[in-house]
């Protein structure tokens, strides 16, 4: 089940932690412990050829960590660097794979990057 419209809005130099719960199309928690793929993406627009920023359950960083398989919880870990200096609206969206044949979008929305007193304290990693 895919759940639109989860915008929230960061200032620059802050880090998040999005907390996911992952529900099956009777809207009960999907069990993820056997899921191996989950990606979180984040773009200017429909129309980039690359995103902004792009995590995975795999990555060693630890920026998608699935904290509780069978009630379906997930955590994207957004790190200072990642938030873009520009203020502005930016497109999300998280993906999970279960195989070649089940792929689902399971949330999109729009990220606000707001000014801060603080400006960008960390040097980014995106423009």
């Amino acid at each position: 089940m895919a759940y639109t419209e989860q915008n929230f809005a960061v200032f620059k130099g802050e880090g998040r932690r999005i907390r996911i719960t992952v529900k099956d199309e009777n809207d009960k928690p999907l069990d993820l412990t056997d899921f191996t793929d989950i990606k979180w993406r984040l773009a200017k627009s429909f129309k980039d050829p690359l995103p902004l920023v792009d995590k995975t359950l795999d990555g060693l960083d630890g920026d998608i960590v699935i904290e509780d398989g069978p009630g379906g919880v997930v955590i994207v870990r957004i790190r200072p660097e990642d938030i873009p200096t520009k203020v502005g609206a930016y497109l999300h969206e998280m993906r999970i794979t279960e195989d070649e044949d089940s792929i689902s979008t399971v949330m999109t929305g729009v990220m606000t990057v707001k000014e801060s007193l603080f400006g960008s304290d960390v040097a980014p990693a995106v423009p």
